[in-house]
């Protein structure tokens, strides 16, 4: 699948709008190479002891190996630039949940990058390109009437092994596994040809026409 990435946050709460990235991965789908960091928040204070508790980020790590947000966010946004195949075609992201908060939370980072930095017109234009799938929803189109679509519970569906979950270098190698086996679950199940279901542009179709109740 060319020009996908396989995107994660981990942040100071659970409010897109307001909490702050303490940490970024993102993958290229199919590859090797991943880009992760820790980010130190702008607003400096104390992490709340359950995002400590959940993702194992203290504070004294955040000092020790985070670097700025928006250092990160041009070293994130330049890693994308160097695995992109195609230069004219959309850029798809995906993210479990990402409709209500990942995507949400780099549209504010791109937003506030521009504004402290005034961001390059190839970066620019690399914003303009992307496309949106939400791995969750697509997982309820894919496997209705389950109980839950948590990224944990599919993990666990799918047999993947979860070594370091909650964090967002571990979320998105799994994310990577739950998303090739619910495309593979779903052809099969259809009789679909495979290689279109590993076309990007397929699958964003399917979501996106999909009436969810």
């Amino acid at each position: 699948m060319e020009n996908t990435f396989v995107l994660d946050f981990e942040t100071t709460g659970l409010n897109p709008y307001h909490d702050e990235i303490i940490e970024i991965a993102i993958k290229p789908y199919g590859k090797k190479e991943i880009y992760t960091k820790l980010t130190k928040p702008l607003i400096k204070k104390k992490l709340n002891y359950k995002v400590v508790e959940i993702t194992k980020i203290t504070d004294q790590l955040l000092a020790e190996e985070g670097i700025n947000i928006y250092t990160a966010f041009n070293e994130m946004v330049n890693f994308m630039i160097a695995h992109i195949t195609d230069k004219k075609a959309p850029i798809y992201l995906l993210a479990h949940n990402g409709t209500m908060f990942d995507f949400i939370l780099l549209q504010r980072l791109f937003v506030n990058a521009h504004k402290v930095n005034s961001l390059s017109e190839n970066i620019i234009e690399i914003f303009y390109k992307f496309v949106y799938i939400d791995t969750l929803l697509l997982s309820r189109m894919m496997i209705p009437n389950r109980y839950t679509y948590s990224q944990n519970a599919l993990a666990k569906t799918f047999l993947i092994n979860q070594k370091a979950a909650h964090r967002a270098y571990g979320d998105v190698m799994v994310l990577e596994e739950i998303f090739a086996k619910l495309i593979k679950d779903y052809c099969n199940k259809n009789s679909l040809d495979y290689q279109k279901c590993l076309d990007i542009k397929y699958v964003h179709a399917l979501l996106y026409t999909y009436s969810f109740d």
